[in-house]
């Protein structure tokens, strides 16, 4: 069996789950979050041609430099896949996992997707749109239930 390691830069700036725990938080500016959505796009779009599913998208694993720039990390549950084959593992923090990964469905890159979008929702709100909610009732909600949405749309 092969193993890799990853070498990275140092993200003096911390994650981006701690600038979202900030206690005086009300949620990010949407410029602050269009800037991190669209570096962590990037990211999985270089993960997507080298076939690489990260599978734990979410604010702790999005890593801030000191200098603004966005570094995905935590590649612990990443998978390489086949060209035109999809995974059916249920792998991820369980906030974060999209409909297909749930049900064991095949799915493919487009579940990091999903991650982000959850992400998105947090940095908006300052909170997990699923938090308040136990493992089993995630994936409930997830599957049958409609799809999370900011508790505040009025102020975008």
């Amino acid at each position: 069996m092969r193993e890799y390691v990853i070498e990275m830069e140092f993200c003096g700036g911390g994650t981006l789950s701690q600038l979202i725990d900030n206690p005086y938080s009300q949620g990010l500016p949407e410029s602050c979050i269009a800037y991190v959505c669209r570096e962590v796009l990037k990211g999985l779009s270089h993960l997507n041609k080298k076939h690489i599913m990260h599978r734990d998208i979410k604010p702790l694993n999005i890593a801030l430099t000191e200098d603004a720039g966005i570094r995905l990390i935590d590649f612990g549950l990443a998978r390489k896949v086949k060209r035109f084959r999809a995974c059916k593992e249920l792998q991820g923090t369980p906030h974060y996992i999209a409909p297909e990964v749930w049900t064991c469905s095949s799915h493919n890159f487009k579940c990091d997707i999903w991650a982000l979008g959850i992400t998105a929702i947090e940095m908006a709100q300052a909170r997990c749109p699923l938090l308040h909610l136990q493992r089993e009732a995630v994936g409930e909600q997830v599957v049958f239930g409609d799809p999370p949405t900011l508790s505040r749309p009025y102020r975008w």
